[in-house]
């Protein structure tokens, strides 16, 4: 109950009022006004941005926590409006018994107050630098005013630093969040942040499917570019060969390359040429033997007798290109 003195220090107590929140203050439980609309708000806006900057930051593995309690004394536990931990810190607390309180040593990085009460708030400023919160964000409406306190090892306690309208928040925590006090003072509501969220995924989603359908038309051109590079190489290859055809056939019949070809000699040279792109270019053909064999036994056979000389098949009769092997040859006769 309210007033009550607490001994249990896990804090494991019921106070039978769940509609409102306390703070564990010197053994006795501190029973905390209704936050204002404004205050909501606030905390909303800064809960959503803060999540939102640890999501897209691979290196960050944070989550911002509300309605959680850190201890900052034997028998004193507070509850600021926000606070941001290791995800694997706040894995070790969820998993205890108990009120969801961070115990001595387990620090936030980030406390965070929306001031409604200012010997309240100069209570937690002691208390926060005690067990050396490293920053803490006092917002406040009523001064339209973000105070922030870093170094609480000083002698002294915690330095700061005030920000107003349109300056931007400068966190040693958290170097890159772009907020201005004016965006935490004013903030949209929920359903907004969450709508904007929607909208910009939705933009994303779109950008993706074009740059996708970019990709997939990239890719059938350059299959059809493939296709075409192997036409061209063939036709290419096509060329060359009847170049070297040509030539070959200019060289066989002495023909002047700076001379100009009849059309009848230029006729009879592509059908030349169409030719020998069929031909085989293998010098070794084999002949059969037993054929030239046969041949000069008969023309032996018409002739014998006769006096007339016998009809030997002549090599030129096979054809000038063709290469016969002279020992064959030489043991027919």
């Amino acid at each position: 109950m309210p007033g009550e003195t607490m001994t249990d220090t896990n804090l494991i107590y019921k106070d039978n009022t769940p509609d409102l929140r306390f703070e564990l203050y010197r053994g006795r439980l501190v029973q905390q006004s209704i936050p204002t609309n404004i205050k909501n708000k606030i905390c909303q806006f800064l809960l959503f941005k803060l999540q939102q900057y640890f999501s897209i930051q691979e290196d960050l593995e944070l989550i911002t926590l509300f309605n959680v309690g850190v201890r900052t004394g034997l028998d004193t536990s507070r509850v600021p409006d926000l606070m941001v931990c290791p995800q694997e810190l706040w894995k070790v607390v969820g998993d205890r018994p108990g009120a969801a309180v961070l115990n001595f040593g387990e620090i936030p990085m980030l406390a965070i107050e929306v001031q409604e009460n200012r010997a309240d708030y100069l209570l937690k400023k002691a208390e926060y630098a005690l067990i050396e919160i490293p920053e803490v964000w006092m917002v406040d409406p009523e001064q339209r005013r973000v105070r922030i306190w870093t170094s609480p090892n000083r002698e002294d306690g915690y330095e700061h630093k005030d920000y107003f309208g349109e300056d931007v928040i400068v966190s040693a925590q958290f170097p890159d969040l772009d907020l201005t006090v004016d965006d935490i003072l004013h903030p949209p509501s929920y359903a907004t942040l969450m709508q904007e969220e929607v909208d910009a995924n939705t933009v994303l989603q779109d950008e993706y499917s074009r740059e996708w359908q970019k990709m997939a038309l990239a890719r059938s051109d350059y299959a059809d570019l493939q296709e075409k590079y192997q036409e061209l190489e063939e036709l290419v290859h096509n060329e060359l060969q009847e170049k070297a055809i040509l030539l070959e056939l200019l060289e066989e019949k002495g023909i002047d390359l700076e001379k100009e070809l009849t059309p009848g000699e230029f006729a009879m040279l592509a059908d030349d040429i169409e030719a020998r792109k069929y031909e085989d270019y293998d010098s070794d053909i084999d002949c059969d033997p037993s054929a030239i064999e046969g041949n000069v036994e008969e023309g032996a056979t018409d002739n014998q007798g006769t006096g007339e000389d016998s009809e030997f098949p002549r090599h030129e009769d096979y054809g000038s290109d063709l290469e016969c092997d002279p020992n064959v040859t030489e043991g027919n006769a």
